[in-house]
């Protein structure tokens, strides 16, 4: 019997778009933020994304999926 599930990767970034390093705490945050809310869906990664984004002050966060397959 063959399974299909869904891999999503983040990559965040080390510093903001001023140079600035990022502070320890904000991946914290994501992370927590992250184990609350496992098991959303699609749509909760697409709003996730632009609160990373400004958490981050970046103008593009990468999410990536990958459909993956079980067998």
């Amino acid at each position: 019997m063959q399974k299909q599930s869904r891999r999503f990767e983040l990559l965040l970034p080390t510093k903001f778009n001023s140079g600035q390093p990022v502070p320890g705490e904000l991946f914290a945050d994501t992370l927590l933020e992250l184990e609350e809310q496992f098991g959303e869906n699609r749509q909760f990664f697409v709003n996730f994304k632009e609160r990373l984004k400004e958490r981050f002050q970046q103008l593009d966060i990468w999410i990536t999926t990958y459909l993956v397959e079980v067998i």
